[in-house]
């Protein structure tokens, strides 16, 4: 499992880990977004649409179940959302933006299936069991206190956070890391191969 921090992903590479081809799909945020639901913990209800600001779900848990298999989820005001959640294996593209001041914490699990899974703004300090063997993204998003759980290859960008994760545990024989632009204390890294 390649780790590259900062800088290009070919710099600590292997050669028969990772293909050119990888360092594009690393670097792309391109997602279609057929659909967005809105969340605000304070005045929204599970019971709503979720469609509009107006009449947001109260929690992110929901329109991660309720969204099409590809679309956005967009996180309004200042709140802590602590979340557990499995994401269906039809999630393929799901883009979560969260406002300043929104934090996810609890558990996240992505599965097969999530090939394309983008975090930005707000925090992330949530456990993330990431068995996808897709693409997922943390851009601008502070993940002090975050717990990343990386197995089953693909690749995975940390990019544009204030805070470091707590920890960062690699399994499997395929994917990449690429860690860029994390402010405050050091990674640690817990790597494992072959598996």
């Amino acid at each position: 499992f390649p780790v590259t921090i900062g800088g290009s992903l070919d710099t600590l590479a292997r050669a028969d880990h990772v293909h050119p081809s990888d360092t594009t799909k690393a670097n792309t945020t391109d997602f279609r977004q057929e659909s967005t639901l809105f969340v605000e913990q304070t005045y929204g209800l599970d019971t709503n649409a979720g469609t509009t600001p107006n009449k947001p779900f109260k929690t992110i848990a929901k329109a991660w179940t309720d969204i099409n298999s590809s679309g956005q989820v967009k996180v309004m005001g200042s709140a802590t959302y602590n979340e557990t959640h499995t994401f269906a294996n039809d999630k393929t593209s799901i883009k979560t933006t969260l406002d300043q001041g929104s934090k996810i914490t609890g558990a996240i699990d992505l599965v097969t299936g999530n090939t394309s899974m983008y975090f930005s703004g707000g925090m992330f300090g949530a456990t993330l069991n990431d068995g996808s063997a897709g693409t997922t993204y943390f851009e601008n998003v502070n993940v002090g206190g975050a717990i990343f759980n990386f197995s089953n290859g693909g690749h995975k960008v940390i990019r544009g956070s204030s805070s470091a994760p707590s920890k960062i545990n690699l399994t499997g024989v395929a994917g990449t890391l690429y860690l860029e632009n994390i402010s405050g204390a050091s990674v640690s890294l817990d790597i494992v191969t072959g598996k």
